[in-house]
């Protein structure tokens, strides 16, 4: 990370250091459903996050971009964390499954309101990624329309369908182009 702050002349290059959620450890694609949650207590998620928190924070990045959350315990827990690293600035990002709700199910203007709620300060940015393009412009109106001052960040995929069974992203080819949907986003 220092690196590209050490050149000359770069003073206006920022870094974000990626967490991504702990199921993708799991090696099973539970990072599309966050079902891992429920047999993990915040604590549990906490402790599996601090090390690479501590690592990105150590090696200086300017922000964490905790993303691709898929249920607000993963969420809550990452938040509550960051409280530890109280200069390093986040913004998070949540994975959901269709255009109200977290890929774990809860609603996710709620779950945005308890993320703020726990760390107003730290948190600069909240949005959606790894979704569907056709669900963003819903979300982002429902965050600003409860939070109005927050920023927004979004960030899709291209349209596929997750398998879980088969364990690969499907071709849907109904999805229109993600440059379709990028003025509605802007408003």
């Amino acid at each position: 990370m220092n690196v590209a702050k050490q050149r000359e002349n770069n003073d206006h290059i920022e870094t974000a250091g990626c967490v991504g959620p702990y199921g993708t450890v799991l090696r099973d694609g539970s990072e599309y459903s966050g079902h891992y949650v429920d047999s993990m207590t915040e604590a549990d998620l906490m402790d599996w996050h601090r090390p690479k928190i501590q690592s990105l924070v150590e090696a200086g990045v300017d922000y964490l971009a905790l993303e691709t959350i898929p249920a607000e315990k993963e969420a809550l827990a990452l938040v509550k964390l960051l409280r530890e690293f109280p200069e390093q600035k986040a913004w998070l990002s949540f994975s959901c499954k269709d255009e109200y709700h977290t890929s774990h199910g809860e609603p996710l203007s709620s779950v945005v309101s308890s993320c703020l709620q726990a760390n107003p300060t730290q948190i600069q940015a909240v949005g959606v990624n790894c979704i569907r393009p056709k669900h963003v412009s819903t979300l982002i109106r429902n965050i600003k329309q409860n939070h109005p001052t927050v920023q927004t960040i979004a960030y899709p995929n291209k349209g596929n369908e997750w398998d879980s069974v088969n364990m690969k992203w499907l071709e849907t080819g109904t999805e229109e182009s993600i440059l379709h949907y990028v003025p509605d986003w802007l408003e």
